[in-house]
């Protein structure tokens, strides 16, 4: 029998976080970002920064994955057509050593043997049952099950198939639900991706009908990890995948109960994504396309053939803003500062103590600039 929630879905743009004590533990220069990407056996691959690159053609190649990991985040590297040219570009990144970028760098991800770590999506094809195998063989780190709906047979057939062949970290997803999240954890997941239908050229809701606000999303599944934490002393951290528009929307995430945020529109803007670099209208922009666009052609990623294929993703340009190594040392330093304002030193902190309040659409007007004229920053 059909059920109708009574509930609104919420944005994260619906909520803002309380400012609370700053004592002399939870100083910005003292708050530390350190976070759980996934599991790793009887421990976790843990990140200094809780940035990830999406798993898209426009955003993540060898040039992000390698700068990411250098900034303390880490990079998953998208699907692709052949197996070899996915292992080629996973080498490259794993082959590339800079003794000084790791003096000058001393949070960069790396592994057991101080390479880059390194992300791989791969699909719930059958198919791919030989990928699997040799990205695992080339030394990736963790894989990514890369489905838009992730509360299917598929997925499920998927993850069972790689816990039983292979001993590697597993990311599931993408799921909305904490039924689907229960699924997922029963099953040894290492991680789980939250989001649907709200990417910044997502057209999945228009399209389909399908999806959740990101923040109720969020909420719920958070509910449900911690439960499922207190019966059974076992964590799955969360990604919060899409959804992002603004440094708040990173802080919301996390303080909602996501361990990392995975971002698209965000690194697709920089120097260092595949894109390019275009001038239109006097101003400089990179190509930035979804992967459910015509574009794209990730046809096994939506369970779709090239004859009925219809897009849930549109293909454009976002702003050009030169070299993510500019731009993330500020990120880092703004989100220190969203915790210390939040009164507390970790993201952990964050989780067990931020109070958020929804905010009317008055409220959110107050918070944006009104009532000026900017000057122009480039004259």
């Amino acid at each position: 029998m059909k059920r109708i929630s009574k509930e609104p879905g919420y944005s994260l743009k619906d909520f803002r976080i309380l400012p609370a004590f700053t004592g002399e533990t939870c100083k910005p220069e003292d708050v530390s970002l350190i976070t759980r990407l996934c599991r790793c056996g009887d421990n976790f691959i843990y990140l200094s920064l809780p940035f990830i690159s999406a798993a898209m053609h426009a955003v993540t190649g060898v040039e992000m994955a390698t700068a990411l990991s250098t900034l303390g985040g880490v990079g998953v590297l998208p699907l692709l057509s052949s197996i070899e040219e996915q292992c080629r570009l996973l080498r490259a990144v794993k082959h590339h050593k800079d003794l000084d970028q790791h003096i000058k760098y001393p949070e960069t991800t790396v592994d057991a043997r101080k390479r880059h770590c390194i992300g791989a999506a791969v699909s719930t094809h059958p198919a791919d049952r030989e990928r699997i195998p040799a990205l695992v063989q080339n030394e990736v780190d963790f894989l990514v099950i890369d489905s838009a709906h992730g509360f299917t047979c598929f997925q499920k057939e998927t993850l069972v198939w790689i816990k039983h062949h292979m001993e590697i970290p597993v990311v599931a997803g993408n799921i909305v639900t904490a039924e689907a999240f229960q699924m997922l954890a029963e099953l040894k997941v290492d991680a789980v991706k939250i989001g649907m239908g709200i990417g910044s050229g997502c057209t999945t809701q228009e399209a389909k009908a399908t999806g959740r606000g990101q923040a109720t999303a969020i909420m719920e599944i958070a509910a449900a990890r911690d439960a499922y934490f207190e019966k059974n002393r076992i964590y799955i951290p969360l990604i919060a995948d899409g959804g992002i528009n603004s440094p708040a929307d990173i802080a919301i995430a996390l303080a909602l109960g996501a361990d990392t945020v995975m971002m698209g529109n965000f690194f697709a803007r920089f120097s260092e994504s595949p894109g390019k670099v275009l001038k239109i209208d006097g101003a400089y922009v990179k190509e930035y396309w979804m992967e459910a666009s015509r574009k794209a052609r990730n046809y096994r990623r939506y369970h779709q053939s090239a004859a009925t294929f219809f897009e849930e993703g549109i293909s454009g340009y976002v702003p050009y803003e030169g070299s993510i190594f500019d731009s993330i040392p500020v990120a880092r330093q703004r989100l220190k500062a969203t915790l210390s304002t939040a009164g507390v030193a970790n993201i952990q902190a964050l989780h067990q103590n931020a109070v958020l309040e929804l905010q009317t659409l008055s409220a959110l007007a107050d918070s944006r600039v009104h009532d000026m004229i900017m000057l122009d920053q480039t004259a």
